[in-house]
């Protein structure tokens, strides 16, 4: 019984070594997920009142992700966001 025990615990461990190998190496791990932020936090991230960034949001100035029954947002999209409209009124 503590051979088979043994056995079974090495086949475990070369699996889990190999997988870990692979998905180390993959692209879609390369990539860090980031944190979505809330309503509160991204309007804080681009310093504008809450009612401000609810009408960028309707305007569809902003990318949101609904979970639930809540907008999501992700901090890289807000921020590139912003720099295209600086870009069209500055042009």
């Amino acid at each position: 019984m503590q051979e088979l025990e043994t056995l079974i615990r090495g086949i475990i461990r070369e699996e889990f070594s190999a997988l870990t190998k692979t998905s180390d190496n993959s692209e879609a791990n390369s990539q860090v997920e980031e944190p979505f932020l809330n309503k509160m936090e991204a309007s804080q991230l681009l310093g504008v009142s809450l009612p401000t960034f609810s009408k960028l949001l309707h305007d569809g100035c902003v990318k949101s992700y609904q979970i639930g029954r809540r907008r999501k947002f992700k901090r890289s999209e807000l921020l590139a966001s912003i720099r295209s409209k600086n870009r069209q009124v500055n042009m």
